[in-house]
């Protein structure tokens, strides 16, 4: 009996390399991916709180994507915006009570090709005891939450 010639083909060796940049409070400012002839540029931003505090992200971007974010003063999350060169963008901005507690969030999608724009907003209203009562999408209520004298959920 002959033997089978090896349908097995051998394995492509794959050249990865990872390389960072970073400022002089430690936060990285470029990193770039690099895998055989490919590579990824990611360049970060951050707020500038000063020389000493380390600050918030506030931006990423490549080749692929351009991300932002915007924080108020105590640093909560406010807005968040993705753009993707020839897409589109998408942009979320956030409503938020004094402790921090979301009460709005809209979504704004700006596409390129179809050109069109896209505005859909939530809000959450609270009980007077802080807890979610109701939900509306663009001023339609779409839930409902009640809770028992012990505070527990009954329904939607």
């Amino acid at each position: 009996m002959r033997a089978r010639p090896s349908r097995i083909a051998k394995a492509k060796q794959v050249d990865r390399s990872e390389s960072m940049v970073y400022d002089s409070n430690g936060r990285i400012q470029r990193l770039e991916k690099r895998i055989d002839s490919d590579s990824e540029v990611y360049v970060s931003g951050y707020d500038g709180l000063g020389k000493d505090q380390i600050g918030l992200l506030t931006s990423v971007e490549s080749k692929n994507f351009i991300k932002k974010w915007e924080y108020r003063a105590d640093g909560a999350l406010i807005d968040s915006e993705l753009t993707l060169p020839g897409y589109g963008t998408l942009i979320r901005q956030r409503s938020l009570a004094w402790d921090g507690t979301e009460k709005s969030v809209e979504t704004i999608a700006n596409w390129v090709a179809p050109a069109r724009s896209v505005r859909n907003r939530v809000d959450t209203i609270l009980d007077g005891q802080g807890r979610v009562s109701k939900a509306l999408l663009n001023d339609s209520s779409i839930a409902s939450v009640n809770y028992d004298g012990l505070g527990r959920f009954v329904h939607t």
